[in-house]
Parts: C-alpha cells; structure tokens; sequence
C-alpha cells in the first residue's frame, strides 16, 4: 500500500512538472511571437523613413540609433525564444 501511494505521489509530481515546463515553452513562444512584430516594425520604420532635409542630424542620428537598438534586441529576444520553445522540452530530460 505504501509504494502504491510512492508511485501515485510520483506520477502527480512528474505532471506537475509537465504542465510547469509547458506553460514556461508556451510563454517563450509568445515572447518570440512579440518579438518577431516588434522586429518587423522596426525594420519596416528604419528602411521606409525618409528624413527631411530641415531635420537637425542629432534627432536624426537618435531616431536610427534607438530604431537600430529596438531591432536588434527584438532580434535577440526572438532568437533567445525560438532557442527555448525547440530545445525547452529536450532539455528538461
């Protein structure tokens, strides 16, 4: 009886680590999702902007530099995420 209730207190154990690992792969999953946007819309804002001729170069320099900034880490944020969603669940064994 009493390996009977080991083995049931086991099984609850190992499903409950199964829904904490699916719930950390589903919100990586999300943060690549949010972060593949974000990256899109920086690209798309760095590479359509034209800037007018009257624009002082230092708000210029600034706006490309943060965009610059904002792609790049977007592009961090979805690598880190897909690396975590494809091998979260290999590296759990």
């Amino acid at each position: 009886d009493k390996q009977v209730l080991l083995a049931g207190v086991k099984q609850q154990a190992l499903e409950l680590r199964q829904k904490e690992l699916d719930f950390n792969v589903e919100r990586y999953t999300n943060l690549a999702t949010q972060a593949s946007v974000v990256a899109g819309f920086s690209f798309e804002s760095l590479v359509e902007l034209e800037v007018p001729e009257d624009c002082p170069w230092l708000l210029s320099s600034a706006y490309f530099v943060c965009g610059s900034c904002a792609m790049a880490l977007s592009l961090y944020c979805l690598c880190v995420g897909s690396f975590a969603t494809v091998f979260g669940h290999r590296l759990a064994l």
